[in-house]
């Protein structure tokens, strides 16, 4: 018979990961394809400017290399805010709001998470492939939980254990998926991109899930007392009996 976390670990569905991405999207799409759009334009001057000094002058590449990343942590934690406040209204709730310093510190975050799976990378590819899928999830926890960047590397490496293969599956497959966006002459990326980020988001509410499932399952809850079977009857024994039986 299977354990409780093996059934527990079959509730993470890729399939269920991309239908929720897509149903997320297409929920509020002019919202999430907008805000690409203009994060896109911000970044196009950054990319031709990557591009131009890749061979020519390299530190300059770079430098705009790293500012394109700060803008797409913050382009991620802009598409996994809306997703979230998508969702609390489906469940009727009222979703957190997100101020300036979170978005600060998704590009804080965004810039240590890239020198993190960089080293790696360095290390024989191997380890930054690891790095990469275990603090995966690090801008939804800052966006969701307001975590600072150390908490929410930690929160992220203990919600992917025991996931890591089935995560770089899906890390794969959403890069394919955003991909496929450039085959419609970069157009398509306006909702391939978003999706992205939203199977992702789905993926982290599904492991948010089980984690929690977990916890209930082996921390009882406030306010109840362990279960202590009770002590059996004393067995009473005659003086008679004993005799009978040393007779015997």
């Amino acid at each position: 018979m299977a354990s409780g976390r093996d059934r527990m670990e079959d509730t993470f569905s890729i399939s269920k990961a991309f239908s929720e991405g897509f149903g997320t999207y297409f929920s509020k799409p002019l919202s999430f394809s907008g805000y690409y759009l203009l994060f896109a334009i911000l970044m196009l001057p950054l990319t031709a400017v990557q591009l131009f000094f890749m061979r020519g002058i390299p530190p300059v590449s770079y430098l705009a290399s790293m500012i394109n990343g700060v803008f797409g942590n913050i382009r991620s934690a802009t598409m996994a805010t809306i997703g979230l406040k998508v969702q609390a209204r489906e469940q009727g709730m009222e979703a957190r709001e997100t101020g300036l310093s979170t978005y600060l510190l998704c590009a804080l975050s965004g810039f240590l998470y890239s020198i993190l799976v960089g080293i790696g990378c360095m290390l024989f590819i191997i380890p930054g492939i690891y790095w990469a899928i275990k603090y995966m999830f690090y801008i939804f926890f800052i966006v969701d939980e307001e975590c600072g960047p150390i908490e929410a590397f930690s929160e992220s490496g203990d919600l992917t254990s025991g996931h890591k293969w089935k995560l770089l599956l899906l890390s794969i497959l959403v890069s394919l998926f955003g991909l496929s966006g450039y085959l419609l002459v970069g157009v398509g990326t306006l909702i391939t991109g978003p999706i992205s980020t939203l199977v992702l988001l789905s993926a982290y509410k599904q492991l948010k899930r089980i984690q929690q499932e977990e916890m209930e399952l082996y921390i009882p809850k406030p306010g109840t007392a362990p279960t202590v079977a009770a002590p059996s009857e004393p067995v009473v024994v005659s003086v008679t009996d004993v005799e009978i039986i040393e007779e015997y």
